[in-house]
């Protein structure tokens, strides 16, 4: 007789598994490259800034269901810095620098100012609060 092996699958695990295929997929055109730092700090800011301008357009109703798509954005960085936490020190390196030095606030230090304000959500370190003033200067 034939006997079925029962796999289960842990759903945490099965999301990181896709998570990682995903954002190499995006950023290298490959699902097998191996999940990286600047995978992370490449796809998620821009993420969480692009939903963020959606919502915030005049032409659209915001949603409850927006609102929960943002907060998971949100939930998956910090999951990556989980597993990745390097991006952390990524993460507070570039609000330093924005803070404290305005030289690097331009395009070539700096590719969009929503990352910014993506760091500032999700860093231990930082509050929005710590840069609102060299971000509003920009």
């Amino acid at each position: 007789m034939y006997e079925k092996e029962v796999k289960i699958i842990n759903p945490r695990d099965r999301i990181i598994h896709l998570l990682k295929k995903s954002l190499a997929f995006l950023t290298k055109k490959d699902t097998r490259k191996e999940l990286t730092a600047e995978m992370v700090i490449e796809v998620m800011p821009k993420l969480i800034t692009t939903h963020l301008v959606e919502m915030v357009n005049e032409n659209k109703f915001i949603s409850l269901v927006a609102i929960r798509r943002l907060i998971n954005f949100i939930r998956l960085f910090r999951l990556l810095i989980e597993l990745k936490p390097e991006v952390n020190d990524i993460v507070d390196s570039r609000l330093k620098s924005f803070k404290e030095q305005p030289e690097k606030r331009v395009k070539d230090h700096c590719s969009a100012l929503g990352d910014i304000l993506s760091f500032a959500t999700i860093s231990n370190n930082y509050k929005l609060s710590d840069v609102l003033d060299a971000y509003l200067e920009e």
